[in-house]
């Protein structure tokens, strides 16, 4: 947890910091202005990103995954790469589908 002169800042605080950091790197500020205007150190703002853009990653592998793991065996890596590549057009033609893997309340404010 992030404290300010020796005081400890609360978790709401702590989510709006959050909130404001990956907003404001969405819309292209870089991590040097965002650090300054909200008076938080560089690192954090660095890592507070770096976990958005982590946890998003992550769940649409884990999508790909689930979705290529319920389909006819894939035993060889012709087959493999079909699938990855028909799921991939499959996500591109259906961008709701990407949306809802930021639904979650961990990364719904990263939306």
């Amino acid at each position: 947890m992030e404290s300010t002169g020796g005081r400890k800042l609360s978790r709401e605080v702590l989510h709006e910091r959050h909130h404001l950091t990956v907003r404001q790197y969405k819309r292209g500020r870089s991590k040097r202005v965002i650090s300054r205007d909200l008076g938080v150190s560089y690192p954090t703002v660095c890592t507070t990103i770096w976990h958005y853009e982590r946890e998003g990653k992550r769940r649409l592998r884990l999508s790909a995954g689930q979705t290529l793991g319920t389909r006819v065996a894939l035993r060889t890596k012709a087959k493999l790469k079909h699938a990855t590549e028909a799921h991939m057009i499959n996500l591109e033609t259906q961008p709701e589908r990407v949306r809802a893997l930021f639904g979650n309340p961990h990364v719904k404010y990263a939306a």
